[in-house]
């Protein structure tokens, strides 16, 4: 049987070592801790308790309380200490009404509150019909595009190397073909809230990309074009109307041929692009009112088509390939 305990004893020696270090501590094999180094601040030991106030009875003190209290606490966490009645910490400060919740890094895939995302693809899965539909030429008519430049072929769309790519493709008869695509055509679209995505597209003379948001119901207008690249410049462009009145152009943002994070918000009362974080184009007037899908596609110009510096020419590659990645589309909740 076990050696009896003297809890009495041990408690002399407790308040003896506190006395003589500071520390609270019970001798284990003649070692005791070392007294703390004066160099390093630290919490100031915990007071003993007061004395009875005088005239009172002095409290007894259930020293076989306390030390069946220390065993437990050493048994649980290897060290020997007395429980302290435990605090808890206050709750933080709930948030200024006035500080909106923080908005998420360009090209995190995370959107902003008050946003339902409807459509995420990181091409992973290769072409996914859900999202996206028939490439085109469908719902475009076969044929000569509106210039006459090329010809719509749903073989300039694919899927590669884990992006979506869209070629514009001379083909060996001398023609060209260009590829789109739309998720308008699957039946996934927005009537206002955000488009972002990530994208480079190759220059090359003759030749333009359109990142765009087209109706639903495929009845032009209206349009916005979150990107186009002619001359392998960064414009971005709002039609509400059938003529080029209707119609407000603006160029801004870094060169298109290198990667960069592109996004929409599309509200009632403003529409408005960024780059990379940074505002390129707004417009507060003539948002459009209609459900719209996000989609791509490739243009070859004609000797006619200025705006784009012409036709391609001899400097042309055989493919010239707009690159997308990472889309996300979500639909705004009409929260302010």
């Amino acid at each position: 049987m076990s050696d009896t305990v003297d809890w009495n004893a041990i408690a002399a020696q407790v308040m003896a070592n506190y006395e003589a270090t500071g520390t609270w501590y019970v001798d284990e094999a003649d070692t005791a801790p070392p007294p703390p180094d004066p160099s390093t601040p630290s919490d100031p030991p915990p007071s003993p308790p007061p004395p009875p106030e005088s005239g009172g009875t002095p409290e007894q003190i259930d020293w076989n309380a306390i030390a069946a209290q220390v065993m437990a606490n050493y048994e649980a966490t290897g060290t020997w200490y007395v429980s302290e009645a435990p605090t808890t910490p206050p709750p933080p400060d709930p948030p200024t009404p006035s500080d909106p919740p923080p908005s998420p890094p360009p090209g995190s895939g995370e959107v902003e509150p008050g946003y339902t995302v409807v459509l995420r693809d990181d091409f992973s899965n290769g072409y996914v019909q859900s999202h996206w539909g028939d490439p085109f030429p469908l719902p475009y008519p076969t044929g000569p595009s509106s210039n006459g430049g090329y010809y719509w072929n749903p073989g300039d769309v694919n899927v590669r190397d884990g992006e979506m790519q869209v070629t514009m493709t001379r083909q060996d008869d001398g023609t060209w073909t260009a590829g789109g695509f739309n998720s308008f055509r699957a039946g996934v679209g927005i009537h206002y809230g955000t488009v972002e995505f990530d994208a480079r597209v190759e220059h090359a003379q003759g030749t333009t990309a359109a990142f765009l948001m087209w109706p639903m119901d495929d009845t032009w207008p209206p349009e916005i074009d979150i990107l186009e690249t002619p001359k392998n410049q960064a414009m971005h462009v709002l039609h509400w109307g059938d003529s080029q009145a209707d119609a407000n152009i603006q160029f801004g943002g870094p060169d298109p041929s290198e990667w960069h994070h592109y996004k929409l918000t599309w509200l009632p009362d403003e529409v408005v692009i960024e780059t990379d974080g940074q505002m390129v184009a707004r417009w507060d007037y003539n948002s459009p009112n209609a459900p719209m899908g996000f989609g791509v596609m490739g243009y070859v110009g004609t000797d006619w088509d200025g705006w784009m510096g012409g036709a391609p020419d001899d400097s042309t590659p055989p493919v010239v390939t707009i690159h997308l990645d990472n889309v996300v589309m979500a639909q705004w909740n009409n929260i302010a």
